[in-house]
């Protein structure tokens, strides 16, 4: 075998590779073999037929587009194994030649780059405690009562407690923050689900007004890219609404399968404990991932990149498509292109590849798998939100696809949790 490489980008590599005859004659030897084994004549048993009969009843054309498959699979590992590559992926594969004294193939090899987190004990964050106020809870009950309001269409301007669908789109210095956009986005006016200070900039608008304005993030922004930034907003308000709330009292809790308003505090206080909870662990693991970034060198080679941009996008257009929204449409009321789109992506997608190849590091170190109890527990999970009332699984599900997906779900839950156990302790 006779393997050269050409490098055609980062970790993206052009594998040229070639067999001659008498190499290739113990792969027609053994394709030959292969096929006669699931060859079926009458008067034998399949797999007995005798050779001399069996090569009479075998295509030439049959046993060498076997024998040469077998050969480029077999040699391709070779070759694999002589760089010493991590495969991501191939494309491209092109059969030059295929005659019975040369074989000879191009293939495009995508490449893992080589990651080394070093030792993780060097690393360490802390967890704040997780205390719940009396506030928090009246904030929670508030956005419950929002949840079972009803709305009536109002004539007149935004006021404190009404409900808006705004338009809106973000930016820094002129650049468009990821993800800092929206159509018919439905908002309290003073639920304060949105940054610090947009609710309030709504007041005294009318549906179709327009605005622009500047707000400063929080230091403590959940978002820790925007924290401290001055950002600049247009919004374009859509619809206004009166919003007509139930009270908080024992009727109310009833309906909400409740002893009384005790119960429903209880049970919301032991909600939001758990929320926060949550997002504290996420912090800490997002806080542990990002002093790893900052001490380690983690390449993010560009097909990678492209890819999760992609990824992005496509999550991006499917949030639109569940508000009966279209890509093309958003693009045009927004006045941008997909150009635009992938350039606003292109920063954190980067993020995220250097984010998955630190897990990779992790699952690959720590040796960690999903076990086949484990995949068949959350698949099953997964099923049932999508099935349909009578349980069937909705058409087009590619099953082998959804359980290599549950299994990478686990594995990197798994290397998260290493993550937090080893870097994160108590405050």
């Amino acid at each position: 075998m006779n393997a050269s490489v050409a490098t055609k980008e980062d970790h993206v590599f052009l594998l040229t590779v070639t067999l001659a005859g008498d190499e290739l004659a113990g792969f027609v030897s053994r394709a030959r073999d292969m096929l006669a084994k699931e060859l079926q004549v009458s008067g034998f048993r399949k797999g007995k037929v005798p050779k001399d009969m069996a090569d009479k009843h075998l295509p030439d054309a049959r046993v060498r587009e076997a024998a040469m498959e077998m050969a480029i699979e077999d040699s391709f590992s070779r070759a694999v194994a002589e760089q010493g590559w991590d495969v991501a992926k191939t494309d491209g594969l092109n059969v030059t030649a295929n005659e019975p004294g040369r074989l000879a193939y191009t293939v495009n090899v995508f490449v893992w780059p080589a990651v080394n987190i070093g030792d993780l004990s060097e690393v360490s964050v802390s967890r704040r405690p997780v205390e719940v106020t009396d506030e928090q809870v009246s904030e929670a009950l508030e956005t419950l009562r929002d949840m079972r309001a009803t709305f009536l269409v109002k004539e007149g301007a935004v006021a404190e407690g009404d409900r808006a669908e705004v338009d809106f789109r973000s930016s820094i210095d002129g650049v468009p923050v990821p993800g800092g956009e929206g159509m018919n986005h439905p908002l309290i006016v003073g639920g304060r689900t949105f940054m610090p200070g947009f609710e309030e900039q709504l007041i005294g608008l009318r549906a179709g007004d327009r605005k622009e304005f500047e707000l400063t993030a929080p230091e403590d922004y959940a978002n820790a890219e925007l924290a401290g930034k001055r950002i600049r907003f247009e919004v374009t308000v859509r619809t206004v609404q009166l919003v007509m709330r139930p009270e908080v009292n024992d009727d109310f809790a009833r309906s909400l399968k409740l002893p009384d308003a005790g119960g429903l505090r209880d049970a919301v206080r032991q909600s939001v404990k758990a929320e926060q909870t949550v997002r504290e662990r996420d912090r800490v693991r997002l806080a542990a991932m990002d002093a790893i970034l900052g001490k380690t060198d983690i390449p993010a080679p560009a097909f990678l990149v492209a890819e999760e941009r992609e990824r992005m996008i496509r999550s991006f257009e499917q949030s639109l498509q569940e508000k009966g929204l279209g890509l093309d449409l958003y693009l045009a009321r927004m006045n941008r292109t997909r150009a635009d789109l992938q350039t606003q992506y292109s920063r954190e997608a980067e993020r995220q590849v250097r984010i998955s190849l630190v897990l990779r590091c992790i699952i690959r170190d720590q040796r960690l798998e999903a076990t086949g109890q484990e995949v068949d527990a959350m698949l099953q999970d997964t099923l049932s939100r999508v099935a349909g009332r009578d349980g069937s699984v909705p058409e087009g599900v590619d099953m082998d696809a959804l359980r290599t997906t549950v299994a990478d779900r686990i594995v990197s839950e798994k290397a998260l949790a290493y993550l937090e156990r080893t870097c994160v302790t108590a405050a």
